[in-house]
C-alpha cells in the first residue's frame, strides 16, 4: 500500500482502532497524551507507520539530528511520526490498534485514503477518533466529554456513556479528524469521535483531568480493563494546584463560581482572557510531576 509502511502483520481479532492527532484537534495535548498512556501501559508494539514524505512541510516540521552511543549522526523524523501499535486483549472479543499521529500539512485527502485503506486491510471493526477542544468549561466541574458517530449502534452506546451526544451544529474550519471520519463514512467504515473539553484559561498546559476523563470514557466504551488510580490521583493534585493559582485572581474566581452555579455558556465579554490567568509555577510543577510519574513520552517501537 503506497505511503504505508508495515513491518509485521499481526493476527488481530476484529480490532478497534483508536486514533489521536497532535495539532488543531488536540487542545493542550490531551488526546495524544491519552493514547500514549495506553501504548505505555499496555507495552503496545509498533507495527506500521505512514511515510511523512508526501504530507508535511519539513521547513515547519524539521527533522532532528541525533547522536548514538558511538557519536554517529542519525536523522529522526519524530516531529511527523504517524505510528500504529497493536495490543491483544484476550479477555475481549476484539483486539486494539492504537494510532498516534500529527495533523498533516499537505494532501489531506490522500492521507485520509491511506488511513481508511489501512482500516480496510486490517479489518477494523470501528474507528475511535479522540480529540480535545477548548471550551468555556471550568476545571472544578466534571470534564464534559462529547461523542458522535456515523453508526446507529455506536450512537446508542455513546448516549449511555457520554454527557453530551448527538449531531453537531458547528459550521466552520475543521481538522483532520473530521476529514478522516468523512472518508470512513464514504468507505462504509464505522467510526465515532470522542472529545474532551479543556478550560480555556489553562489550555496552554496538558491537563491530566481531561486526559483521565478521555481514558475513562474510552475504557467504558470499548470495554477493556484499565487501572486509572494513579491518574486520578494526579488529576486531583493538578486541580488542587490550579485552585491555589486561581485564588489570587478575583475575576477568574468569580467566573468559575458563576459557572459552577449555573453552568451556562459564557458571553465573550464575560469570559476572562487567557492572560488574566496567573502564570503560577505550581501549575507547571504539577504538569512536570504528572509527566514524570506517568511516563507521558513518545512511546518506543521496541
Amino acid at each position: 500500500m503506497e505511503h504505508l509502511r508495515v513491518s509485521e502483520r499481526p493476527e488481530l481479532r476484529n480490532p478497534v482502532l483508536v486514533a489521536a492527532f497532535a495539532g488543531w484537534n488536540d487542545a493542550a495535548g490531551c488526546a495524544t497524551s491519552a493514547v500514549k498512556m495506553l501504548v505505555e501501559q499496555w507495552h503496545a508494539r509498533k507495527f506500521a507507520d505512514i511515510d511523512p514524505e508526501e504530507f508535511y512541510t519539513f521547513m515547519r516540521f524539521r527533522p532532528q539530528i541525533r547522536l548514538d552511543a558511538d557519536h554517529n549522526r542519525h536523522i529522526e523524523w519524530s516531529n511527523t511520526a504517524n505510528d500504529f501499535y497493536f495490543y491483544r486483549t484476550p479477555e475481549l472479543a476484539h483486539d486494539i490498534i492504537l494510532f498516534i499521529g500529527v495533523e498533516p500539512s499537505l494532501k489531506w485527502r490522500t492521507f485520509s485514503n491511506v488511513f481508511t485503506q489501512f482500516a480496510r486491510d486490517f479489518q477494523v471493526s470501528y474507528v475511535v477518533m479522540a480529540g480535545a477542544l477548548i471550551t468555556d468549561t471550568v476545571h472544578t466541574l466534571e470534564v464534559p466529554v462529547s461523542g458522535s458517530s456515523n453508526d446507529a449502534e455506536l450512537r446508542a452506546r455513546i448516549g449511555k456513556l457520554f454527557m453530551r451526544s448527538g449531531t453537531s451544529s458547528y459550521e466552520g474550519n475543521t481538522g483532520i479528524l473530521s476529514v478522516i471520519m468523512d472518508a470512513c463514512q464514504q468507505e462504509g467504515i464505522k467510526t465515532m469521535s470522542m472529545w474532551g473539553a479543556v478550560p480555556h484559561y489553562i489550555s496552554q498546559t496538558p491537563n491530566p483531568k481531561v486526559v483521565v476523563s478521555l481514558l475513562r470514557h474510552l475504557r467504558d466504551f470499548a470495554g477493556f480493563d484499565l487501572d486509572l488510580d494513579q491518574l486520578d490521583g494526579a488529576a486531583r493534585r493538578f486541580e488542587e494546584q490550579v485552585n491555589e493559582a486561581v485564588a489570587g485572581n478575583d475575576q477568574l474566581r468569580q467566573y468559575i463560581r458563576e459557572k459552577e452555579q449555573h453552568d451556562r455558556p459564557s458571553q465573550p465579554e464575560d469570559a476572562p482572557h487567557a492572560e488574566d490567568f496567573p502564570t503560577s509555577e505550581t501549575v507547571i510543577q504539577s504538569l512536570e510531576e504528572f509527566l514524570r510519574q506517568n511516563r507521558l513520552r513518545p512511546p518506543s517501537s521496541d
